[in-house]
């Protein structure tokens, strides 16, 4: 059986699909790439439909694809977006660096509101799960922690992480087991955590020498599907492949470079059974 992972890469300004074959160490097969017309992707995220939405936090825009990559629009969001998530409904959560905030759009790129207590209300908002329990979850990198809000409402339920987590950056979230995968950037680990915030286990991101080094250098995202964990590691120029049952290395995908699997620095990732 395969799965689908969807790759973004901040320099290579491409949008990559790979097919992972089934096996105890992934087969890695290149399926498509799909250029970005913008100067700076950062994350991704896709809908229900399969429309895939990528950040560029440097021109302000939203740039939206086909599911067989056809480029359909672009949406403008005022100030600098990071983080995307969007839930079963096809809101699309956004995260805005500059203004600290993350707000919760319609398809069309209109504000509903934003949550929390809107401008100022993270210190750092980075990467953003949705989960089908109604809660929206946002790393604040800068302020440590993980920060729970409603859906319905933006209303902040409550955080996690502080006082464990050191510049948390990617997050995702699988409701089928109620589990939370969160990047713990600065201590090299992958923090799993059930839905409330409460910590089950914690995995410590080394691999297998990659350019010398036995662990991945710079964590930004994380995706999931039934068996596996993926790491994208900017510095590395791969994405890191684990074993979600017993946290073992796996292997590597991609090599530094602008071929079919080869990157330069890849930023957002998001896989077939993830639900952000």
């Amino acid at each position: 059986m395969d799965k689908k992972i969807l790759l973004c890469f901040t320099f290579l300004v491409s949008i990559l699909w790979y097919s992972i074959a089934f096996s105890a160490v992934p087969v890695i097969n290149f399926a498509a790439k799909h250029t970005v017309p913008s100067g700076g992707p950062e994350r991704i995220a896709a809908d229900s439909e399969g429309k895939i939405y990528v950040t560029d936090n440097l021109n302000g825009i939203i740039t939206v694809f086909s599911n067989n990559g056809l480029h359909l629009r672009n949406l403008n969001i005022t100030g600098s977006p990071l983080g995307i998530a969007v839930d079963q409904s096809g809101k699309l959560y956004i995260s805005d660096r500059k203004k600290k905030n993350t707000g919760v759009y319609n398809s069309a790129g209109d504000l509903i509101f934003k949550l929390g207590n809107g401008d100022g209300e993270f210190i750092l908002p980075n990467d953003i799960a949705v989960s089908t329990t109604g809660k929206v979850y946002v790393t604040d990198s800068k302020a440590n922690m993980v920060k729970i809000y409603s859906t319905m409402n933006g209303v902040l339920l409550s955080t996690f992480g502080s006082g464990l987590l050191n510049f948390p950056s990617g997050l995702t979230v699988d409701d089928l087991t109620s589990e939370v995968f969160v990047l713990d950037y600065n201590n090299l680990y992958i923090r799993v955590y059930d839905l409330t915030g409460n910590l089950l286990r914690s995995i410590k991101s080394s691999g297998g020498g990659m350019m010398g080094s036995s662990k991945i250098l710079a964590p930004l995202d994380i995706a999931v599907d039934s068996t596996r964990i993926y790491v994208s590691d900017a510095f590395n120029s791969v994405v890191a492949v684990y074993d979600r049952g017993t946290g073992s290395f796996l292997k590597y995908i991609g090599y530094y470079g602008t071929g079919n699997i080869e990157f330069k620095t890849p930023a957002g990732t998001r896989g077939s059974r993830s639900s952000a």
